[in-house]
């Protein structure tokens, strides 16, 4: 039996999984993030947790082939590549680990086709396209401050400016209720909550922070016509990204959806009605399962995870 181990480490947590060559799952393991710039802990050691619990959870011996999928693989290859190995020979495992961006392995992970494109909509935003199974560029994923148009930050930012407005005398909106409520805003007998308290509940949330309120607008969509806006603009915003990806071919091929804005709801909706979807990256880790088997010249589905 050939044993493949696929990594997804994001930057909040790190998942690990074993299967066969069939794809039937032998053992899966879970730790703490892994981003080298922002995760909780040591990064390695928190890779290296997730393999040995998977691999003990397997009947299976060493894995044959590794591969591990994390972000800023792009911009601090040699540095994320050092990472893993010190995370596998921790492990005990001896196979030469394969590192690819977070990225690739989510596009692998529900892509039926080696040519096509990811869109990508959670903390950020970026739209990939990929031949070969392999990324050739990338669009967006610039941050907030310089990007990440339609992404959980863009729309709390623009969450929260709405309901500045409508603390201010603006338009009013049923947005802010709800994110009063987030912030611990209280509702007081003597004076209705204003536009200060709103300044001085956010003034030490930091940007990344932001996304907390993008669901806000999200379940309000429906009925609440800025909330409405709100999530038609940053459709518009993430589909205009993704389209900078056609460079004016009719056949730019499929897009896998990921992220947890576009896992369901009215974005994916609005996104979905202008794109022909692949399918939605719910389990990346799958893919850094297939690109173990690719590298052993195995055709591997997605595991069943």
């Amino acid at each position: 039996m050939t044993t493949l181990v696929g990594v997804d480490a994001g930057g909040t947590s790190t998942r690990a999984v074993a299967c066969d060559e069939h794809g039937e799952v032998l053992g899966r393991g879970r730790a703490a993030g892994a981003n080298v710039r922002s995760a909780v802990g040591n990064p390695a050691t928190n890779v290296a947790s997730a393999l040995r619990d998977c691999l003990a959870g397997s009947a299976a011996g060493p894995p044959d082939a590794l591969c591990v999928g994390i972000a800023g693989t792009e911009a601090r290859r040699a540095e994320v590549e050092a990472l893993v190995r010190r995370a596998a020979r921790a492990a005990g495992i001896g196979a030469a680990p394969i590192v690819v961006p977070d990225l690739q392995i989510a596009y692998r992970s529900a892509a039926r086709r080696p040519k096509g494109r990811l869109l990508l909509a959670g903390t950020g935003a970026v739209a990939v396209p990929f031949a070969g199974w392999e990324p050739i560029a990338r669009r967006d994923g610039l941050g907030w401050l310089l990007g990440d148009a339609g992404s959980g930050v863009w729309i709390g930012r623009r969450v929260l400016r709405a309901v500045a407005a409508d603390l201010d005398g603006g338009r009013p909106t049923a947005l802010t209720t709800p994110v009063l409520d987030l912030l611990d805003i209280p509702a007081v007998a003597s004076r209705p909550a204003d536009g200060q308290d709103l300044v001085r509940a956010t003034d030490g949330v930091p940007p990344a922070a932001w996304g907390r309120f993008a669901p806000v607008a999200l379940a309000r969509a429906g009925d609440d016509e800025v909330a409405a806006d709100i999530v038609a603009e940053a459709a518009r915003a993430l589909l205009r990204t993704v389209g900078e990806l056609a460079g004016g071919t009719a056949d730019a091929g499929p897009v896998v959806l990921a992220g947890g804005l576009l896992s369901a709801g009215p974005l994916r909706e609005a996104v979905a009605a202008g794109v022909e979807v692949a399918g939605f990256a719910a389990h990346p880790v799958a893919g850094a399962c297939v690109a173990a088997a690719d590298s052993l010249d195995l055709d591997l589905r997605p595991p069943r995870l």
